[in-house]
This record gives structure tokens, C-alpha cells and sequence, in this order.
């Protein structure tokens, strides 16, 4: 008889190699379908494809595990708000697991994890059924941001592009921006302007190189949705 589990795939989200290669080994024994991501951004692309769990690290680039857990609870991703997230935490973490737990994440795998626990800690997140408060409040919680700080978290959040295009790390365009259909966007050019999903959804964050397997990917997201095509660029220099 097939394990019900097999069908539920897992994403794991930290940026260490050897955390992401040891969960998913104890995931696949335990009977779960895995996928992996090692900084949030990959996470974020990735949650279309995952129908049972995600697993975050806090502390990644691009974005945080807290922010990931705070985008699903706004409804600001494909997931349902209430969709299982567990959140790996330190021992000396407790404004991560105060901020985390104001978020309604599901359940907390504390470092080092061992495959008993994990597996625990698995049932007790997907059983559990979630009482979620209105998206609005969620909103309302401040969490820091990638590389950041608390100070950084209680700014005004539309000041988070401006700061990113800026950044010296960020990459530079050159050239106008131009309209193009997502047929047609090539790697290395840089998206200009948010681009949603025909829900809302953010799909591509304006700052973001365009890379063969994002373009890939979004290809799969537009030719599902004809009512998105039409993603704003420009081409990119470092």
C-alpha cells in the first residue's frame, strides 16, 4: 500500500548545504517527498510545486524564514494561510520564536534535530488545524528582513526596493526598461517593476536578475494564466 505521506512534498529552506542534505534524508526515510531551496528566494519560487510542508531557517538571503511565514499568513503567496510551516530555531533565539509564534507557525524543530523529532513534530504540524487570525493583523507584525535588524523591520516597507536597488551589491540596468511578453525576457536582464500572478501575488521581485531557471519557471506560472504575459525589464550590468 503507498504511504499517503509519499504524496506530500516538503520544502526545506536553509542556506547550509549539509542542514538541507540531512533533512531530506530524514524526510525521504520518514516518507516524505522533498524539495529544497537555499536562500528565500528560491523558496518563494518554489512554493507552487510543494503541497505539504515547509521546513525555514531563519536567517537566509534574499529573504527571511520570518518573512516567508509572514507572507503566507497575509495571503501573499499561492499557499492557503494556513498551510503547515515549521520553523528551525537556535537555542539563544527567542525573539525569532516570540515573532514566529505571534505569526501562528506551526510547530518549531529545535537544533540539532534528530529524525524522531522530526518526524513528531511533522504529524503534530500537519494535523494540527490552525485558527487564524484576520490577514490585517498578521500585516500589522513587524519582522526584520534579510541582513537586517529590528530598527530596519519598523520602517516603512515600500522603502525595502528603493534601499535594494541602491545597495552596491545590487545589480545595475542599463538602457531603458521596456514591456516584454515572457517569451522574450532573456537571462541576465533585470526585472523593473514588480510582477504579479492575476491574484496578486508577487512572482518576480523588481531588482531581480532573470536567470534560465526562473525564466523557466515563470514560463510554467504565465502559460497557466494567460491573464499575465507582459513582465517589465531592463537589461542588467554589474
Amino acid at each position: 500500500m503507498l504511504n499517503a505521506k509519499a504524496l506530500k512534498s516538503v520544502l526545506v529552506a536553509d542556506d547550509q548545504a549539509f542542514v538541507r542534505t540531512l533533512m531530506v534524508r530524514m524526510l525521504n526515510d520518514l516518507g516524505y517527498a522533498t524539495q529544497t531551496a537555499s536562500n528565500g528566494k528560491e523558496a518563494l519560487m518554489a512554493l507552487d510545486f510543494v503541497n505539504g510542508a515547509l521546513i525555514l531557517d531563519h536567517q537566509m538571503d534574499g529573504m527571511t524564514g520570518l518573512e516567508i511565514l509572514h507572507a503566507v499568513r497575509t495571503g501573499e503567496t499561492p499557499l492557503e494561510r494556513d498551510f503547515p510551516i515549521l520553523m528551525l530555531t537556535g537555542h539563544a533565539e527567542s525573539d525569532l520564536v516570540m515573532r514566529a509564534s505571534a505569526l501562528d507557525v506551526s510547530a518549531f524543530l529545535s537544533k540539532p534535530v534528530s529524525k524522531a523529532k522530526l518526524g513528531e513534530r511533522m504529524a503534530y504540524a500537519m494535523e494540527r488545524k490552525l485558527v487564524l487570525k484576520p490577514s490585517v493583523e498578521y500585516a500589522a507584525i513587524k519582522v526584520p528582513r534579510a541582513g537586517g535588524n529590528q530598527q530596519e523591520a519598523d520602517q516603512d516597507p515600500s522603502r525595502r526596493l528603493k534601499e535594494m536597488l541602491e545597495s552596491p551589491d545590487a545589480v545595475a540596468v542599463e538602457g531603458p526598461s521596456q514591456q516584454l511578453h515572457y517569451t522574450l525576457v532573456e537571462p541576465g536582464m533585470v526585472v523593473v517593476e514588480n510582477f504579479y500572478s492575476a491574484g496578486g501575488t508577487l512572482l518576480l521581485e523588481a531588482g531581480t536578475e532573470l536567470t534560465v531557471e526562473l525564466i523557466d519557471q515563470i514560463a510554467i506560472k504565465c502559460a497557466a494564466n494567460t491573464e499575465i504575459a507582459v513582465i517589465t525589464v531592463a537589461q542588467g550590468r554589474r
